[in-house]
């Protein structure tokens, strides 16, 4: 099953528009708080933004928000200039493949990122952007 899933998040690679290697990727994600814009309620940067950190050798990338969400972990399967490949340890999500889902972080600029699954089509990402919370870094 694994082996599919990696055969799919390879097959499907857009570029992206603010290319980067993995160590820059860590050192932009890591510099500040980020937030989704479009939850006002419970995921903005006013409300419950989150940091972002790696561990040392950038195979895994930890997602922690400042109240009442547990921390996220994500395994790092394949980098590219721009992406970060990943899938979630305590995914429940099934392609319609009945695999797991793998997700693709794509850097756009230092200020947002975006997120789209492998078995999206490419210009789902920017309908889920994240963006840097302004004096939170």
């Amino acid at each position: 099953m694994w082996l599919r899933c990696i055969f799919l998040a390879l097959a499907f690679f857009p570029t992206s528009a603010f290319g980067q290697s993995v160590q820059e990727m860590a050192a932009i994600l890591e510099s500040g708080s980020w937030a989704w814009p479009e939850h006002t309620e419970d995921a903005s940067c006013e409300a419950n933004p989150h940091i972002i950190w790696f561990n040392d050798d950038l195979t895994e990338m930890t997602f922690e928000w400042a109240h009442s969400i547990e921390p996220v972990l994500y395994r790092i399967i394949y980098t590219d200039d721009g992406s970060i490949t990943a899938f979630l340890t305590r995914e429940w999500r099934h392609n319609r493949h009945g695999d797991l889902v793998i997700w693709q972080l794509r850097l756009l600029s230092p200020n947002e990122f975006c997120w789209r699954r492998t078995d999206w089509p490419n210009y789902a990402c920017p309908s889920y952007l994240q963006i840097r919370c302004p004096g939170l870094s």
